[in-house]
């Protein structure tokens, strides 16, 4: 797995605490990503009921990983992210396999809810070209490098997408489509005997 972003200066050990706490990790993710929303936005995203959501949103600022918009009201106060939810590889390195595989369980988590909602809503293959891919390969470190690399190129495309189409709905003041992109490559058991096999669902092959 590869992350981008993350706290200046190294691996913040604050983000390694959250992942045992799945409420708290989903609210700063939700923050991350609706920046300037608070407790009532937040509440039905996540499942929670209002006083729920605004004990995670009270617990995150105790933390300094959030912090309250100035100007917002003190009944329904709004957040922004201190801390993103991501990390460079570098930072990644410095964790124990274990604090890594807590990281990366939460992610997969979180897209598999992800995915969850999106079949229950019937969207996932609304548009015609979804891409939906399994595919095992074979390989040897310098293949895995490879793969590796691709990954994170993607990444920082679709990070580049997302800023453009933010600059393109604000000019024209429309909302946007939420849309899920992820990406996984991770190592599999020895002896697996699925190498070389595809499945794509993608209408972009």
């Amino acid at each position: 797995m590869t992350e981008q972003g993350g706290s200046e200066g190294g691996i913040d050990p604050r983000l390694v605490e959250l992942a045992g706490e799945p409420v708290l990790v989903e609210a700063l993710v939700f923050v991350n990503e609706h920046p300037g929303d608070g407790a009532v936005q937040m509440a039905p995203s996540l499942g929670l009921d209002l006083e729920a959501a605004k004990g995670a949103l009270a617990d995150l600022r105790d933390r300094k990983m959030v912090e309250r918009i100035a100007g917002s009201s003190a009944e329904d106060p709004r957040y922004r992210a201190l801390t993103r939810v991501l990390w460079t590889d570098e930072e990644l390195a410095e964790l124990s396999v274990e604090d890594r595989t807590r990281l990366n369980t939460w992610i997969v988590k979180m897209v598999g809810a992800d995915v969850d909602r999106a079949m229950a809503a019937g969207t996932l293959a609304r548009h015609i070209d979804t891409h939906i891919s399994r595919t095992i390969s074979k390989v040897d470190e310098e293949g895995w490098r490879e793969l590796a690399q691709i990954q994170n190129e993607a990444l920082g495309a679709i990070f580049a997408a997302q800023e453009a189409a933010a600059e393109r709905l604000a000019e024209r003041g429309e909302e946007g489509i939420s849309v899920l992109s992820a990406m996984l490559c991770c190592r599999l058991p020895d002896g697996d005997e699925e190498g070389g096999r595809a499945i794509s669902g993608s209408g972009d092959v």
